[in-house]
């Protein structure tokens, strides 16, 4: 059985083939095969699948079938055992390849940051682009800190050359993992300055300065963007919703007041009307 996760990373053509292949196993090569992707991390079971995309990403449908027919023939004398050999040593050749990428996707980086100190930004982006691809699909936490720093030099580059929306865009994946990220925070509030975004630029710079109070040019952006909110108006209208919504909450407190009021007034009404029935009752027996 192929899981919904794993179906979503193939076309309807490779989806099929890798039905028409799992068909042709015997249970006990099946049986092996789900042994060794249970025995797996779930991060560096992605990550073949991801490669194994990538690697099909420019072959036709035909090219496919045909590797596919090769690899069944193999599969088809293997002993379960030999298959779950197979796989432990595809495993290793990953992790190696893995590592080999890693080392690549560094030296670019490397590339990248020395483009960057001569002024070439769009040469630098292209480095730590590169960089990013070459880690596409790895799990390991240096590859996820090495892939969040690239993205970092990408703002810092594309702020450079005036692209605003990739610098949105680069700065907010490092955030979805790192909500507090000082460069980050700083350079998306930058974008949305050129952008003419004042609300969002200011929401992202208070958030850093909350954390990163102490950084000058920091500060200084984060009042540039409060004057420029003051002088189109928009800071007055801040106020006045603030004092809108706590004239609601004065409301509905001295609403919720009255009716305690009220209620407390009634319970008074009908305890004295007992009693006043009960001292009736008494006189009457």
């Amino acid at each position: 059985k192929v899981s919904s996760s794993s179906a979503e990373m193939f076309n309807p053509e490779m989806f099929k083939l890798a039905q028409e292949q799992l068909s042709r196993m015997s249970p006990e090569q099946l049986a092996a095969m789900q042994r060794q992707m249970a025995s797996m991390d779930p991060a560096t079971l992605r990550a073949q699948m991801a490669q194994a995309q990538s690697m099909m990403a420019g072959m036709s449908p035909d090219q496919i079938r045909q590797q596919a027919e090769q690899a069944q023939e193999q599969i088809k004398n293997m002993s379960p055992d030999e298959l779950a050999s197979q796989a432990r040593v595809a495993q290793e050749r990953l992790g190696e390849q893995q590592r080999y990428m890693l080392s690549g996707a560094n030296a670019m980086k490397d590339e990248g940051n020395k483009l960057h100190r001569e002024g070439k930004y769009r040469e630098a982006a292209e480095k730590y682009e590169a960089a990013k691809q070459n880690i596409a699909g790895n799990p390991s936490a240096e590859a996820k800190s090495l892939f969040n720093s690239c993205c970092l030099n990408l703002a810092s580059c594309y702020l450079k050359t005036g692209q605003n929306e990739r610098v949105v865009e680069e700065a907010g994946r490092v955030l979805e993992e790192e909500g507090s990220n000082l460069k980050a925070l700083y350079r998306r509030g930058l974008a949305y300055v050129a952008l003419g975004q004042l609300r969002r630029a200011e929401k992202d710079l208070a958030t850093a300065a909350k954390v990163h109070g102490e950084d000058e040019m920091l500060t200084k952006a984060l009042e540039d963007v409060r004057e420029k909110l003051k002088a189109r108006g928009e800071e007055a209208e801040e106020e006045e919703e603030e004092e809108d919504a706590s004239k609601k909450v004065q409301d509905g407190l001295a609403a919720l007041a009255a009716a305690i009021g009220k209620d407390g007034k009634k319970e008074e009404e009908e305890e004295k009307e007992e009693v006043v029935a009960g001292a009736g009752s008494e006189r009457g027996a």
